[in-house]
């Protein structure tokens, strides 16, 4: 195959409405089911005809404080079963929807209020206090509105509450609603922003159109028979674009019953499995990794799970084989691969189930090609840059067209990633070109850490790249860094690493930082234009003396392993360095490395990580 390389099944055909219409009044099943369930408080429940009443009032009580057409609203929280009702009323009402992760900082807040135009910011009265100091000069502190447990107290705060926005007067009705049924008008109204990770800069705002959600809705809709009764757990983050289309869009349209966890904790998650005998979830590959870390009698209730969505990190097929044993013997993990900017783009249908490493075979009404580094059209085999087009993609990025040229062209998206088509269309990924790093499911910009550590006085310049650790399977940050002071003393490198990463850790989100790895250098290799070449950067030996803080922060909520993980650290403690033996002779040095990189292997192994 030439040009054109692979083309997904049958497009389905198109839906040109705006999408709470399509979400609200699209399937056919019985609306007083509940649907959208709380899975730590099982009596909080959401039915269809119950969605439809909470979605109008919500967005008639936004336009009561002022939301104008167009304008951008940032919803701050962890997932929840309103968070589907938030953000079509956010759409209903005119304005455009923009999660963010509630993990944030002030300072990466601040920017994703700023390269969205928030106008006004529904948020947890957990980060109340850090959105008002990340909005100040940005947006009136009165368009910040306190959404969830504890509303009345912030509500002394924060003018507006969710409550107050939803009991609004009786009857009224939502004003100059976004209704249509227009091809131009579905493909060109924005109706969300969603936050990427760059590689050239800090994130920026993907924009996508109405049609683009309803059509990758349609695309994903698989109306095979399953011999199974459906019920799904899923509590990866929302304003997440491997989670947002299940549990944003799918839930109410396909009437799915679905348990919705705040957060990923390991032990709830499968409390629940068993629980509400859950068939299906969507579970990254670290996920997978804390449920292999349990013993067989831990998880044996993932017995009752039939289908798991793997997507935000490869898994290669030895991994993927070796986690299929955890699950119902007829179970299968489906790989999903996707970006921000063009929503799902692969996956495989019921009751296909591949153990080759594949992402899968392309959606209905994508087409794919690939572009090897000659510039010339891919065959089936070769590899080369994957291009993707279709009605899914993102319009562009938001108020940054030079970005957008250079990842758009005549609709053909460039993903970045590298790989090739088998014989029957599937899709391997191989490599990325894109410096991005993918740590535990999440991404993290080489650029943004490094931006954050240019900025302490004690740094003159700094690189930062991906290094993936074969024996975790796990990809990880490290920093070279150049300081103003020149190269450290050994016996000073310890806690001048200690002091710039708790100075990374009040400005970024923990799993940015959790894994980080730093090693001083005198120059940062770079090209004349003063761009960093990261492939001639090199992780060399790794320290590994941050292992217990690591760990001890991975028991934090979002930053890896479930809380309340019991970890004995005696193995850790015994291959600590003693900082008065500065002076040891570079074998020495090496043979020290080794066993505390062994050391941290064999621990690893034992964690739920």
């Amino acid at each position: 195959m030439r040009g054109k390389m692979a083309t997904g099944s049958q497009a389905p055909r198109p839906f040109y409405m705006d999408l709470p219409r399509f979400v609200l009044n699209h399937g056919t099943y019985d609306e007083n089911k509940p649907i959208l369930i709380d899975a730590t408080a099982p009596e909080r429940v959401i039915t269809k005809a119950q969605a439809k009443e909470m979605v109008e009032k919500t967005a008639r009580g936004l336009q009561a404080v002022g939301l104008e057409r167009g304008d951008t609203v940032c919803v701050v929280h962890l997932n929840d079963i309103m968070y589907p009702v938030i953000f079509l009323a956010i759409i209903m009402a005119g304005g455009v929807f923009s999660g963010v992760n509630p993990m944030y900082k002030v300072g990466e807040l601040r920017h994703h209020f700023e390269v969205s135009e928030a106008k006004f910011v529904l948020s947890s009265p957990a980060s109340l206090a850090a959105v008002f100091e990340a909005s100040e000069g940005l947006l009136d502190a009165g368009n910040i509105i306190v959404w969830g447990e504890g509303e009345a107290g912030a509500s002394t705060v924060a003018r507006h509450s969710l409550a107050s926005l939803m009991a609004g007067p009786a009857g009224a009705s939502v004003v100059d609603p976004v209704i249509f049924d227009d091809e131009t008008l579905a493909k060109n109204i924005v109706a969300v922003l969603m936050s990427t990770s760059g590689t050239t800069g800090l994130p920026k705002m993907a924009a996508r159109s109405h049609s683009s959600l309803v059509t990758e809705n349609l695309a994903l809709q698989d109306k095979s028979t399953k011999n199974y009764h459906v019920v799904r757990l899923l509590f990866t983050p929302f304003f997440h674009g491997f989670t947002a289309p299940l549990a944003l869009v799918d839930a109410l349209v396909s009437g799915r019953t679905t348990y919705i966890m705040p957060r990923f904790i390991l032990e709830a998650c499968v409390e629940y499995v068993e629980r509400y005998e859950v068939t299906e979830m969507a579970a990254p590959p670290p996920v997978l990794l804390a449920f292999w870390g349990m013993t067989e009698h831990e998880r044996k209730a993932l017995h009752l799970i039939r289908t798991v969505w793997s997507g935000g990190a490869p898994m290669s097929a030895a991994h993927q084989k070796k986690a299929l044993g955890m699950f119902h013997k007829y179970s299968r993990i489906v790989q999903v691969y996707g970006m921000t900017e063009a929503g799902w783009i692969t996956t495989f249908r019921y009751p296909e189930l591949d153990e080759t490493g594949s992402v899968g075979n392309l959606l209905p009404s994508y087409e794919a090609k690939i572009i090897r580094t000659d510039g010339s059209d891919g065959r089936t085999g070769q590899q080369g840059m994957l291009h993707v087009k279709g009605p899914i993609n993102m319009l562009g990025y938001h108020n940054n067209p030079s970005a957008t040229s250079d990842t758009l062209q005549d609709g053909w998206l460039s993903t970045g990633d590298i790989g090739y088509f088998s014989h029957d269309q599937k899709l391997y990924l191989t490599d990325r070109q894109k410096d991005i790093i993918k740590f535990r499911g999440w991404q993290i910009s080489p650029t943004e850490i490094e931006a954050c550590l240019l900025t302490n006085d004690l740094v003159a310049d700094v690189g930062v790249f991906g290094h993936i650790l074969s024996e975790i399977q796990e990809e990880v940050p490290v920093a070279h860094i150049v300081l103003k002071a020149g190269m450290p003393e050994y016996a000073a490198q310890f806690a001048i690493m200690q002091e710039l990463r708790d100075y990374c850790y009040k400005r970024l989100t923990k799993y940015k930082v959790i894994a980080l790895e730093m090693r001083f250098k005198t120059n940062i290799p770079k090209n004349p234009a003063g761009k960093i070449l990261r492939r001639e950067m090199h992780p060399e030996e790794v320290f590994w003396r941050w292992i217990k803080s690591w760990l001890d922060l991975c028991k934090e909520q979002n930053a890896g392993p479930p809380e309340e993980m019991e970890v004995t650290w005696e193995e850790a403690e015994n291959d600590d360095t003693q900082e008065d033996e500065a002076q040891r002779v570079e074998e020495e040095e090496n043979n020290r490395l080794d066993e505390e990189h062994e050391a941290f292997v064999q621990m690893i192994a034992h964690l739920n990580i």
